[in-house]
C-alpha cells in the first residue's frame, strides 16, 4: 500500500507559516507517514520537529534547502535529505548563506530614489 509523504516542507525556521511542531501535527492529521523538514539554509527547526514526532506514526526526515551563488542568473537551491543536522561542517556551510541573505535584504535599493 502506498504511503503519502512530503519531501519538502518549510517551517518558521525559514519562510514557512507553521512552527516545526505544528507542521508535524498537521502532517499527522493529513495522514502523512513522513515529512522532510527542508528549511532554507537552516537546520534550526529540526530538533523541535524530531521531538514532536517521537512515539507517533510519522517519520521526520532531517533536511535542508541550500541556496547557491547564482551570480544573478538563476535562483538555484540544492535539497539535502537524511542529513546530519548537528554536523559542525554543515552548520559552518549554512552560516555564510544566512549572513549573505541578511546582507542582501538590507542592501536593496529603494525604488525610484537611486539609494
Amino acid at each position: 500500500m502506498p504511503k503519502n509523504i512530503d519531501l519538502q516542507c518549510h517551517t518558521t525556521a525559514s519562510d514557512g507559516a507553521l512552527a516545526p511542531k505544528e507542521l508535524v501535527e498537521l502532517a499527522l492529521k493529513k495522514g502523512l507517514k513522513a515529512v522532510a523538514i527542508t528549511d532554507h539554509d537552516s537546520v534550526n527547526g529540526l530538533e523541535e520537529a524530531l521531538n514532536a514526532a517521537k512515539g507517533k506514526d510519522i517519520e521526520v526526515i532531517p533536511g535542508v534547502e541550500i541556496s547557491c551563488d547564482d551570480r544573478g542568473f538563476v535562483d538555484t537551491h540544492i535539497l539535502g535529505l537524511f542529513i546530519s543536522h548537528k554536523s559542525p561542517a554543515l552548520k559552518s556551510l549554512l552560516s555564510p548563506a544566512i549572513q549573505g541573505k541578511a546582507k542582501k535584504r538590507h542592501n536593496k535599493k529603494i525604488p525610484g530614489t537611486g539609494l
